[in-house]
C-alpha cells in the first residue's frame, strides 16, 4: 500500500492525487492512479514492470495549481513474469479431423509487452511441436491432445498453459464423425 500527506492553503479545497511509477530512475513514468482523492492506495506490483532504480511521484492538484513530490531514494522491484492466456481452443472442446484449429494466445509481460513468435512455443503433449507465435492454425490427428502454450519473456521467465482438446475421427470428410455416422446407421 502507498500512503502520503497533503495540504492545501485554501481551505476546504479538495485535492486529487496522481500516481506513478518509474523503473528506472525517472526516465518514464508509469500511471498507477489518477485523479483519486484519497491519499492512500493499494498497488498490485505484480503488473507493474520490475526495476532496481524505482521512484514513487505523487502529484496533487487543486484544479487550479499542481504539485509534485517524488519518493527519496531508490528501491527494488522484482522483475515480473508473464501472464498467459489461451483464447483457443477452449478447454474440453472438440474438433473434426481435417478441421483447422486456431490456437491464439494472449501473453503480456510487464516488462517486454505482448510476447509473439520465438516466446511463444505450442505443443501437443508428450513432444509433438506444433508451431511459434501468438496465433496458430494447426491440423490435428484424431484423438484426445493436451495443447500446452509456453511462453518465455526476456528475463528467462517461463509460464505454461494448457487446454485438453478431443479430435473426432472425419475419415469420409462429410463434416460428420465417424461416431455420429455409425450412430446413425
Amino acid at each position: 500500500a502507498l500512503d502520503w500527506a497533503a495540504t492545501d492553503s485554501d481551505p476546504g479545497t479538495t485535492l486529487y492525487f496522481d500516481l506513478a511509477w518509474a523503473p528506472d530512475g525517472g526516465s518514464r513514468w508509469l500511471p498507477i492512479g489518477t485523479q483519486t482523492g484519497s491519499t492512500a492506495r493499494d498497488w498490485n506490483t505484480t503488473l507493474a514492470p520490475g526495476g532496481t532504480q524505482g521512484l514513487i511521484r505523487v502529484t496533487a492538484s487543486d484544479a487550479f495549481e499542481t504539485a509534485s513530490a517524488t519518493s527519496f531514494g531508490f528501491f527494488v522491484l522484482q522483475d515480473s513474469e508473464p501472464r498467459v492466456t489461451i483464447l483457443s481452443p477452449m478447454d474440453g472442446a472438440a474438433f473434426l479431423q481435417f478441421q483447422e484449429g486456431a490456437l491464439r494466445v494472449a501473453a503480456f509481460d510487464p516488462e517486454d509487452g505482448m510476447l509473439d513468435g520465438p516466446g511463444i512455443a505450442w505443443t501437443s503433449l508428450p513432444a509433438t511441436p506444433l508451431g511459434v507465435g501468438a496465433s496458430r492454425v494447426r491440423l490435428l490427428k484424431p484423438g484426445a491432445h493436451t495443447i500446452q502454450v509456453e511462453a518465455i519473456d526476456s528475463a528467462g521467465h517461463i509460464v505454461t498453459r494448457e487446454v485438453d482438446i478431443v479430435v473426432l475421427a472425419d475419415s469420409d470428410r462429410d463434416g460428420l464423425s465417424d461416431s455420429d455416422e455409425a450412430l446413425m446407421g
